[in-house]
């Protein structure tokens, strides 16, 4: 047993709470302790991942709650890129003037602290609530950071989260009834015993809860990175964006190898409804942004099919595309976050100062999302199309056309994302460099594309091997 789980969770929340007392009188002291915060999430995350790769996975019980930690390869994976993308988009946003964003930094702790909980809570009830915090504490950074009021795109906001969540809560409420626990080991346990003929309610409760973490997934970069009134959303509120899309393909990871395998199969399993939901999104993204009459929306657009890429690779539900979508995940969060920062930095910048590096990274940032050659995203788009059969022909035929468009949208645009006229200013060094560090992860990223294909497929190996994670809960609660 270790301690690392907890660790992860403690540091977020505990910096949360003590940046809520101190950062409106004292900012200068709140921004350093929010990036020593995020140093030592950042090596915490990279312990668990070496620790992880020991072997098994490594449970830990939260005394008489019965919550329990689970730590492997995937959940240290995902804690990797949280804390490396946050890390990224503080250093972005350090020098960025406090107006308007007065609860920035608790806001994205607690952002941090929900995502590390939803990548290692091993209970989907417990899922659910932290998967709302997130929810909760981006749409609040982004309020709080324009300063402005959409009453349209909030009622939307709110329209589009409450529906899901209704959704997402009558799901695992039907789950409970069906199994009467909603701990993922005694799910993994109790769903492939139910027989054929009383299997239909939690059938479609696996049905619904896929549809609606996919379509979260692509809806997602709509809600937060779409421009409302006018406004700029800010770097700080959106930053985590990408990877608020990448918990839900997660949990479709975690939930679809681990509880419900029995019902992936067959067209009107979850398998039947992941693939077209991936070529839904990467055609619709690709379209939408050709049809873009502003450049400022595409990189919600290109996003979505992005996730659409990914949705393909984990449609399968077999090791060759489960690699290929891990490989992708952390790949396309340092892809979006580079966008974003990059035509943050654009909005910001007066041409001459600073503007023509930030150009240099969002056309890099584009490619890099676009999965073109030589870039890392190159071999992970050939792993998911290859991992495709035996609908080989259509994905390849939809996702290479889609791309095709979308590096048209690209260069429809005769500039980048506009400068902000009389607000536009000299932009700090610091910001030029989190933006350079993301296109440097990323490059790295591509250099080492190798073995990082091979800790995916070992990654995909461990996620489909049910039987160990069942049996680490089990001890981690029999040495409680």
């Amino acid at each position: 047993m270790t301690a690392l789980p907890a660790l992860a969770l403690v540091l977020p929340l505990a910096s949360a709470l003590l940046l809520l007392g101190i950062e409106r009188g004292r900012p200068r002291l709140a921004r350093a302790l929010n990036g020593t915060s995020m140093v030592l999430a950042l090596a915490l995350a990279i312990a668990a991942l070496r620790a992880a790769s020991g072997g098994g996975a490594l449970a830990m019980a939260l005394g008489p709650t019965g919550l329990v930690l689970v730590l492997d390869r995937l959940s240290a994976w995902m804690l990797v890129a949280a804390s490396s993308t946050a890390l990224i988009v503080f250093a972005h946003t350090a020098r960025a003037p406090a107006r308007g964003a007065s609860r920035a930094h608790s806001l994205v702790q607690l952002q941090l602290f929900a995502l590390d909980g939803v990548f290692l809570v091993g209970d989907l009830a417990s899922l659910f609530m932290l998967l709302q915090v997130v929810v909760f504490a981006s749409t609040s950074a982004l309020a709080r950071g324009t300063g402005t009021t959409d009453a349209a795109a909030s009622r939307r906001a709110f329209l589009v989260n409450g529906g899901s969540a209704v959704a997402f809560a009558i799901a695992i409420g039907c789950i409970f009834v069906a199994l009467g626990t909603l701990d993922l080991a005694g799910l993994s346990v109790a769903a492939p015993a139910v027989p054929a003929a009383e299997a239909g309610l939690l059938g479609s409760a696996s049905f619904v809860l896929l549809g609606v973490l996919a379509l979260g997934a692509i809806v997602t970069p709509l809600l937060l990175w779409l421009p409302g009134s006018g406004a700029a959303p800010p770097a700080f509120a959106v930053g985590l964006g990408a990877l608020l899309a990448e918990s839900c393909i997660y949990l479709i990871l975690r939930l679809y190898t681990l509880v419900f395998p029995c019902f992936v199969a067959g067209p009107c399993g979850p398998s039947g409804l992941a693939l077209p939901l991936g070529l839904t999104a990467v055609t619709a993204g690709a379209l939408a942004a050709l049809t873009a009459r502003e450049a400022r929306t595409l990189p919600a657009q290109l996003l979505v099919a992005s996730v659409g890429v990914l949705l393909i690779a984990v449609g399968s539900f077999r090791e060759a595309g489960l690699a290929a979508a891990i490989f992708l995940l952390w790949h396309t969060a340092l892809a979006a976050t580079a966008l974003f920062l990059a035509a943050d930095l654009l909005r910001r910048a007066s041409p001459g100062r600073g503007r023509g590096v930030a150009v240099v990274g969002y056309f890099a940032s584009l490619a890099a999302l676009l999965c073109l050659p030589p870039l890392a995203g190159f071999p992970g788009l050939i792993a998911v199309l290859q991992a495709s059969t035996p609908d080989a022909l259509a994905v390849w035929t939809l996702v290479c056309a889609s791309l095709l468009v979308a590096g048209i949208a690209v260069f429809r645009h005769e500039s980048p994302i506009p400068a902000g006229g009389a607000a536009s200013m000299r932009v700090p060094r610091l910001a030029l460099a989190g933006s350079g560090i993301a296109l440097g992860a990323l490059l790295a990223l591509g250099l080492a594309a190798a073995p990082v294909f091979d800790l995916a497929h070992l990654t995909a190996r461990q996620l489909l091997d049910r039987a160990a994670y069942v049996a680490a809960v089990r001890a981690a609660r029999e040495t409680r």
